[in-house]
């Protein structure tokens, strides 16, 4: 019943973006900053600025069937930004692209969310997940099997924190795992050291 308000609302990044690719990048940002009901002018200055947060600013004027993939991906979010709007939906954001380029798409994401905007990932990229969530739900066959904050799904599914100590050399008995045990558990095995919370 409020299609057009819904729309206005959000911003989608799907997993296969669909770029017109005959178009120049101003021109495509152009055509959806029109869909989304904005003046022209604050359609030139948000591809101004987003073209310039993701490094694309000097292939403004070029048609993107002559973007790289990771290119091509960073314009399809900027689309789903031209609105500037309260709730972002983002499907593998950073997929196809190189390691500076998915930082950028990242830092911006983590920028997102502190300016009172929702962002919802969809990622199978963990460290990703781990890096830009507040709250992660792993989901199975449809269902959702946790949810929680990253650091209390870490807690529960991989249990106390793990940290191994190599040895330089032999102590010779100066000194022993047990000496610790009344602040962390210790587990030796030969010049190696496991630390447990």
């Amino acid at each position: 019943r409020q299609a057009r308000q819904v729309r206005y609302s959000i911003g989608l990044l799907t997993e296969f973006p669909g770029l017109y690719l005959r178009m120049r990048a101003d021109e495509y940002l152009a055509f959806f900053g029109r869909m989304q009901g904005m003046p022209d002018e604050l359609i030139r200055q948000r591809t101004g600025l987003l073209m310039d947060r993701f490094g694309l600013l000097v292939a403004r004027s070029q048609r993107l069937a002559e973007y790289s993939k990771g290119m091509r991906q960073k314009l399809a979010l900027i689309r789903a930004m031209i609105h500037d709007p309260p709730l972002l939906l983002l499907d593998e954001p950073t997929s196809a692209m190189d390691p500076h380029s998915a930082k950028q798409v990242r830092d911006s994401i983590l920028d997102l969310g502190h300016d009172q905007r929702t962002v919802l990932i969809c990622t199978h990229n963990l460290n990703e997940a781990e890096l830009l969530a507040d709250r992660i739900a792993i989901i199975r066959r449809g269902q959702i099997v946790a949810l929680d904050t990253p650091a209390r799904l870490k807690a529960q599914l991989l249990g106390s924190p793990l940290l191994e100590v190599q040895l330089t050399h032999a102590l010779d008995g100066r000194f022993q795992p047990a000496d610790l045990a009344d602040m962390v558990t210790v587990e030796a095995s030969g010049d190696t050291w496991f630390r447990y919370r």
